[in-house]
């Protein structure tokens, strides 16, 4: 049956509300999605900065195993140091123990600010002589290895020095042992204990050694000196051999000397002619030169230094002037010796003036310097003063001392220079300012220590197969002492140094006559500022055919 009609009022109004419910929930699913989505693409973006950061921050960080050693209770102690500009967070600790073929992992929780030493200290024991890997493992995912090995794996390099090469029976030998960590394979070494042997016995013994022949803990390119000084008490050639504890096979040093008289073979009839006299033209002194006519018995002659430099400081004029942007004038002015007179600026409103250069012909050594300023008034209320010792340096910035001599004091030091400018605190107008003087204080020649003392023999016999100068030396100061002869025309040196005891060598080149003149010089005579002294116990000729 057909039913043909229309709709009532309220089912129409039914309709439309269900059309709008679809509407809306269309429009909140597509809401809903579009944010979903966002939130998804956010967390990702975010997620992909957070890895970035991360993988940024494990490339800077960079720790640094400084130190290893082991502790009087058998713990490794690492000294760790955070070379980064992040904040460090070290958790594990690794020991491998690759003599044994065993590890051991101890939980950190050790942070380290950027710059900042720590010393960790493991839980577990160790045992010196076996060869261990220590592994530092970052919140990051870094890891810092660092192999501590004993010296019996490890081949450094030894050098050994002795000196003098040819040494005079009752002198002294100095030995120095250098061992050098040149591995690149190993960090540390646990420690290196060293010997030295002299062979044959009995032409050496030895008068000092080294506070210990140990060292701990010696690092990849480091290096450890050791120092003995041995007296010689017989002739012959004496053999140094260095080596180390447990050194591997073939790691040793070697280093000869040649000990010898210091009179010559003495063979047939022979004569002793101490020196006869004090020579000409002295610098120096002597305490008792009668003290070297015999001997050696103890009984010296000092030979003491005297001051041959030392002039009085004097304060010294500019000699010309350098006004780079010509804006002074009657520049001579200000070093004419005349306070009524001056060099002149017109400083610009509310600014610093230019500067006038005051300079000398030559260089000196100057520590301070002295100026008389004027200015038209006290809007000129601050002055610069540099000098130039190869930089121009600030010695005096202020308020300045007016109408008066004003002495400024510096670092001493070669200077060339000094220059002036003036602060003009006017906003509206120029103010004048004046150089009147200024002068530089050349400091004082330094003391220059010197020895030149001659001594002579007046009749030596001259005609011998051997003729040998002997000289026994006694304390002497920390400057070296020179030997020179007189060959008649020039004078030739033939000790660069005396050494403790005697000193000999074959003169017979230079011993040409009757009269036989030597000099003692110091071995620093210009710039010399420490007086030195030396003591000669014996200076004589040994001669024999």
């Amino acid at each position: 049956m057909w039913f043909i009609g229309k709709l009532s009022r309220d089912k129409r109004g039914a309709g439309s509300i269900i059309g709008a419910v679809f509407i809306v929930l269309i429009l909140l699913s597509g809401f809903t999605f579009y944010t979903l989505n966002v939130n998804t693409t956010e967390h990702y973006n975010e997620t992909l900065d957070s890895m970035s950061e991360l993988d940024w921050n494990r490339n800077r960080e960079n720790i640094v195993i400084k130190e290893v050693e082991i502790t009087d209770e058998n713990k490794l102690n690492v000294t760790v140091e955070n070379e980064s500009p992040i904040l460090a967070h070290i958790i594990l600790l690794g020991i491998f123990n690759k003599t044994d073929n065993t590890q051991q992992y101890s939980s950190l929780n050790e942070y380290i600010e950027p710059a900042e030493t720590e010393n960790i200290v493991s839980d577990s024991t160790v045992i010196e002589g076996k060869k261990y890997v220590i592994q530092l493992v970052t919140e990051l995912g870094n890891t810092i290895e660092h192999k501590f090995y004993p010296a019996s794996e490890v081949n450094c390099k030894l050098t050994l020095i002795t000196a003098p090469p040819t040494a005079y029976e009752g002198n002294n030998i100095t030995v120095l042992l250098i061992v050098t960590h040149n591995d690149t394979e190993v960090d540390t070494i646990q420690n290196v204990t060293v010997s030295l042997e002299a062979e044959p016995t009995g032409l050496v013994e030895v008068k000092e050694e080294p506070s210990s022949l140990t060292v701990v803990g010696l690092q990849k390119g480091e290096s450890a000196f050791f120092r003995w000084v041995y007296n010689t008490t017989d002739t012959g050639t004496v053999t140094f051999n260095a080596t180390y504890e447990q050194a591997p096979t073939g790691t040793y040093a070697l280093s000869t000397v040649e000990i010898i008289s210091p009179l010559g073979d003495g063979e047939g009839e022979s004569k002793y002619d101490f020196v006869d006299e004090e020579g000409d033209d002295p610098i120096g002194s002597h305490s008792l030169f009668s003290a070297q006519q015999a001997g050696p018995d103890g009984i010296v002659d000092t030979l003491l230094e005297s001051n041959t430099g030392g002039d009085p400081e004097e304060w010294v004029s500019p000699s010309g002037y350098e006004d780079p942007n010509n804006q002074w004038s009657d520049e001579t002015n200000a070093y004419d010796d005349d306070t009524g007179t001056h060099a002149e600026n017109d400083v610009p409103k509310y600014r610093w003036s230019k500067y006038l250069v005051l300079t000398l012909s030559g260089t000196i050594t100057c520590g301070k310097i002295r100026y008389y300023i004027d200015r038209e008034n006290a809007d000129i209320d601050q002055v610069e003063i540099d000098i130039y010792d190869g930089t121009w340096t600030i010695v005096y910035i202020g308020a300045g001392t007016w109408n008066a001599w004003t002495n400024v004091s510096f670092t001493e030091t070669s200077v060339t220079k000094m220059r002036f400018k003036f602060y003009n605190e006017n906003e509206d107008h120029p103010r004048e300012a004046f150089v009147c003087e200024a002068d530089f204080l050349q400091s004082g020649g330094s003391a220059n220590y010197e020895l030149d003392l001659e001594v002579r023999w007046t009749e030596v016999d001259h005609d011998e197969t051997n003729e040998w100068l002997c000289i026994y030396r006694g304390t002497m100061g920390s400057e070296d002492i020179l030997v020179d002869v007189w060959n008649g025309t020039a004078w030739i040196n033939v000790f660069t140094n005396l050494s403790s005891g005697w000193n000999s060598l074959d003169v017979s080149s230079y011993l040409v006559s009757s009269t036989f003149t030597i000099r003692f010089r110091g071995g620093t005579e210009t710039g010399d500022v420490t007086e030195d002294k030396w003591e000669i116990d014996a200076t004589f000729l040994y001669v024999w055919s």
